[in-house]
């Protein structure tokens, strides 16, 4: 009921669901009643935001930070998509980057860098679908490459800057972490399937 990352059979779906569902209670001793979903579907897209606020001399609180991460997410919001993850890859004082925690100091202009991954809402919808057929509860999607490289990289990896490449049965999955964050991750329909076949 599902290829390639996107929903092709509620019916399908939702029993395949239930099937692996139930296995994993038994064999956990737990009843599953949330979820947080990976997505590899839906056309996952990612794009780097910036933006830029007025601090006028004092030094960078929090209501600062929120102020420019606000403006980045005005910016990034699409009526077909919805945004999985926005994600801080550095802040700027005065134009000079490469600054992990402003808070404390001062400068005239605060300035970020977002990662934002998205990925097309009507995919992501069919799939709460299927889930919500099967009694469970979304609490959250997480881009499967996103989760792919917090899986398996250990800090100094993250730190230093790599990519990740998931080759999966339908889908390709790819992520890049540079100074320990993601800067970049897609998602593309082809897998070991393709090549099967």
């Amino acid at each position: 009921g599902v290829k390639g990352g996107i929903v092709t059979d509620l019916d399908a779906a939702e029993h395949a669901v239930r099937s692996v569902v139930g296995m994993a209670e038994r064999n956990a001793g737990v009843t599953v009643q949330s979820l947080i979903v990976n997505v590899s579907a839906g056309r996952l897209g990612s794009e780097t935001f910036a933006a830029t606020v007025s601090l006028d001399g004092h030094e960078v609180e929090p209501r600062d930070l929120a102020k420019v991460l606000q403006t980045v997410n005005e910016r990034s919001i699409r009526d077909e998509r919805s945004v999985l993850h926005a994600l801080p890859i550095g802040y700027s004082l005065d134009g000079h980057k490469g600054i992990q925690d402003p808070r404390g100091m001062v400068g005239d202009m605060l300035g970020v860098d977002v990662a934002v991954v998205s990925a097309e809402t009507l995919s992501m919808r069919n799939i709460e679908l299927v889930l919500n057929r099967c009694h469970l509860q979304v609490e959250a999607f997480m881009a499967t490459p996103y989760a792919s490289g917090l899986s398996c990289l250990v800090d100094d990896e993250a730190q230093l800057g790599v990519a990740i490449v998931d080759f999966g049965g339908a889908t390709t999955t790819m992520s890049v972490f540079k100074d320990g964050c993601l800067v970049y991750a897609d998602s593309i329909a082809v897998g070991g399937q393709n090549i099967t076949h």
